[in-house]
């Protein structure tokens, strides 16, 4: 469930910071 938290975490806020932590947790 990573994938999700970070789509609705990058869809939110809509920043490079979130698409960042995103991708973090997509790495994880």
């Amino acid at each position: 469930m990573a994938i999700y938290n970070a789509e609705i975490s990058a869809g939110s806020l809509m920043l490079p910071e979130s698409r960042r932590i995103a991708r973090l947790l997509l790495t994880q």
